[in-house]
């Protein structure tokens, strides 16, 4: 008996086996990894259509339509100076807002109401020479933009700050940009609440957005590398992974492609997978299993556990993380129902 399932996080999963085993193993498995790393300032960049009318009808103009939209994505700035784009976000070939590098943290600007720019910053400290980092915008169709860095709210500013959109630039269209990592950009037409900012981020530990509750609402995933149509050279391409019907994959502009491959941010989970014998939504579970730490735990990628028992059930828990596991199981012919007989069919021969 094999499987590969995912368990929502601090919650518990019972897997139950059609007869007594002999033997379990359980592992977490390794998840793809690989990124774009933007090496030069040569004026490449990616875009679903460049000059023309985007895949995306998000943002809004102030008095205007408004929609709600929220934007992730994984960085590792290796150079930039104050004011290089990260993201860039246009309509019909028109700039109108920007993700840039700050001398502390990251800016979301609204480029469009120049010369009188509103910013959104986040602060902190520089995130260039850094490791990963991700950074979520959300904006309400009318009210407010907020800004997120590894899932933690950093700002918020009741304004309206990315105008209408239909395409995003990735860094963006002029030599003025980040050097660096790339991954795992999501877009949705609808604005994550601080939970759901919390479920997409999974404690910086790899997440499928097509799990995500809001997944009817995913416009677009693009992944750097992981899909095999995803492309670097000539005829560089990100493909887009969501369920969305509508073609927004992403494809290379404006001069020599300068990427290389590199290894994503999940090269290790902060999440746990905790197995037992015991239901921590019995009686006596939910104080002896944690409590009493009753429990096997795997807490990296490709960790793994064989356990040479004869059982009928068990249980794994997450902590931590949506936590994703592969279970293989060596069965007997015992019957489940005779788990504790000492003779009967299964059992004699």
């Amino acid at each position: 008996m094999t499987g590969s399932l995912g368990i929502t996080l601090n919650e518990e999963d019972h897997v139950t086996f059609p007869t007594v085993t002999k033997e379990v193993t359980i592992s977490i498995p390794s998840v793809p990894n690989t990124a774009y790393n933007f090496v030069e300032d040569v004026g490449f960049f990616f875009a679903c259509n460049n000059g023309g009318t985007g895949p995306f009808n998000l943002g809004g103009e102030d008095g205007g339509t408004t929609r709600p939209f929220t934007v992730s994505v994984w960085i590792k700035p290796t150079a930039g100076t104050q004011g290089d784009a990260i993201l860039s976000f246009f309509q019909s070939g028109t700039k109108k807002s920007e993700l840039q590098i700050r001398n502390a943290g990251v800016r979301f600007r609204d480029r469009h109401s120049s010369p009188t720019m509103t910013n959104l910053d986040t602060g902190g400290s520089s995130i260039v020479g850094g490791g990963w980092k991700n950074y979520i915008i959300t904006q309400s169709g009318s009210t407010s933009t907020h800004i997120y860095e590894d899932g933690v709210h950093k700002a918020k500013v009741n304004n309206i700050l990315a105008k209408s959109f239909d395409d995003i630039f990735i860094p963006g269209n002029s030599l003025a940009v980040m050097h660096g990592g790339y991954d795992h950009l999501t877009v949705w037409d609808s604005l994550l609440d601080h939970t759901q900012v919390e479920e997409l981020y999974n404690g910086g530990n790899y997440f499928d957005p097509r799990v995500h509750s809001l997944v009817d609402n995913l416009q677009a995933w693009y992944t750097f590398g992981d899909d095999p149509g995803d492309s670097i050279g000539a005829s560089a391409v990100i493909q887009d992974l969501s369920p969305n019907d509508s073609d927004t994959s992403m494809n290379g502009f404006g001069g020599s492609d300068a990427l290389t491959l590199i290894a994503g941010p999940f090269t290790s989970t902060t999440g746990q997978l905790r197995i037992h014998m015991l239901s921590t939504g019995s009686a006596a579970g939910s104080t002896r299993v944690f409590g009493n730490k009753h429990f096997i735990e795997l807490s990296n990628y490709e960790d793994s556990v064989t356990l040479p028992m004869k059982t009928k059930d068990i249980f794994l828990s997450s902590n931590d993380a949506v936590m994703q596991y592969d279970l293989y199981a060596s069965l007997t012919n015992i019957p489940t129902a005779s788990m504790y007989a000492l003779t009967g069919s299964g059992i004699d021969e």
